[in-house]
Parts: C-alpha cells; structure tokens; sequence
C-alpha cells in the first residue's frame, strides 16, 4: 500500500486489531463509524508487528500513546483515536462514513492527479526523515516537478480550468 501512487482512505466500520489496524496505518487518512475500534493485540498474542504498525503509530500518536496501545492490548474507541489525530473523520453510520470518504475521493479527483501522486511521494518519502533531510527532498522534487512543466501558459490554463470547477 505504502508504494501506491494515490492516496488510500480506509473506512473503518468495526474491528481494525492487529494486522487490521496494521493496514489501517497504511492508509493516507482514515474515516469511521463512531462503534469502529482499534487495537494492537502483538503483545497479547507473542507476535512482533512486521507490517509497520511499531514504526507508524508512534509517529502518529505519539510514543506514550503507541507504548499504551502496544502493550495494553486494549481496545482504543474511535472517539479516541480521533482525539489521538489517528481518525480523520467520524460518522454516525455506516452510511455517512461512506459518504464522507466518497466526498473525499471526489475533492481529491478535482486537483491536478500527477501533482497528487507527486506530493503523496514526497509526504510519504519525507515522513520518516529529518526536518532537514525531508525540506531537501522536498525541494529536490519541486525542482524536478517545475524543470518538467515549465509551461506556464499551460500552467495557467490548467489553473484556470481547475478553477472554474470549484
């Protein structure tokens, strides 16, 4: 999931444990039902996490909250995790969570999809480095990007035409 081009909503209408919570991380942004739950059960069953769940939650959430989650075992309610900055959305059914995460899609569908791809790379490639080292990833790949469309009449149009959507 980590290697897809565009960015992933996961819905969440129940139980995300363990490897479900796992590639609930690797999400780029999360909605779910407020009876939706989260919990990292590793400890509980003598597992190591190997799908990054060690790695992204405490990046997340912070470690304290991560330290809780791992080795509790508990159940983190979807209120919480959207206290935490874990959820992004939460919605009062089913229905409305799938709602919100199709109303998501579609704003994200209006912007420019290789300026999309391009800026999900640098957030995911920039996310697990330094300041330093993720401000100069980021600059390498806006150069790159402007080198490539230095059309600006293009630009414009482009820009114009995105707009007149909105």
């Amino acid at each position: 999931m980590e290697r897809c081009e565009v960015p992933i909503i996961g819905a969440i209408n129940g139980a995300a444990i363990t490897a479900g919570f796992e590639i609930a991380l690797a999400c780029d942004m999360l909605v779910a039902t407020r009876d939706a739950f989260f919990a990292d059960t590793h400890c509980k069953f003598g597992i190591m996490p190997g799908w990054g769940l060690s790695v992204k939650l405490p990046r997340l959430v912070g470690i304290n909250r991560a330290r809780e989650a791992a080795f509790t075992s508990r159940r983190i309610p979807a209120q919480e995790a959207f206290e935490w900055g874990l959820v992004n959305h939460l919605c009062d059914s089913s229905e409305d969570m799938l709602d919100k995460a199709m109303a998501l899609a579609k704003a994200m569908s209006r912007n420019d999809p290789d300026l999309v791809k391009k800026y999900r790379g640098v957030l995911v490639e920039g996310y697990g480095t330094s300041y330093e080292e993720a401000r100069e990833h980021e600059r390498r790949k806006a150069w790159e990007h402007y080198r490539q469309h230095m059309d600006f009449a293009k630009i414009r149009s482009k820009f114009e035409k995105r707009r007149s959507k909105l």
